[in-house]
């Protein structure tokens, strides 16, 4: 890709395909299309979303159901106050399937280039066992 080119999902596909990670088999990539299409992806056992929306490049991943959060307003401040523990990515909740899930998610520009999505995907994986580990005590079993 260009310095001046904007990643479409089709192109960010076949520029992962080629990626080192994923041919590895350290990441897992799996290309979803439709009216909205996004990329499936799996790195340390966790699952993420990757989808482009504009001008920005969108990744995100579920930590936990937010139903088996033990206390959600302790829960709520705990995570608030938590934002140097996890850099590049911001905490959420999100709907999926009707069913409300706290979940990490990174933007960055969608002419960035591959090794910067590479760190992002990378870094929000990496953040996603960070919270999970964090934030055990915060969970039900």
């Amino acid at each position: 890709m260009s310095d001046t080119s904007v990643w479409s999902i089709t192109s960010l596909h076949q520029a992962l395909q080629q990626h080192e990670r994923v041919t590895s088999g350290a990441l897992a990539l799996a290309l979803q299309e439709g009216p909205a299409p996004v990329l499936r992806l799996n790195l340390h056992g966790f699952a993420l979303e990757l989808a482009i929306s504009g001008d920005q490049v969108l990744v995100d991943g579920l930590l936990v159901e937010a139903s088996k959060v033990n206390d959600r307003a302790a829960f709520n401040d705990t995570v608030l106050r938590s934002r140097e523990l996890f850099p590049l990515s911001s905490v959420c909740i999100e709907q999926v399937g009707g069913t409300a899930y706290y979940g990490l998610f990174g933007a960055l520009s969608a002419e960035s280039p591959l090794p910067v999505i590479v760190h992002e995907i990378d870094t929000l994986a990496e953040n996603l066992v960070r919270a999970s580990e964090a934030f055990a005590d915060h969970f039900t079993a």
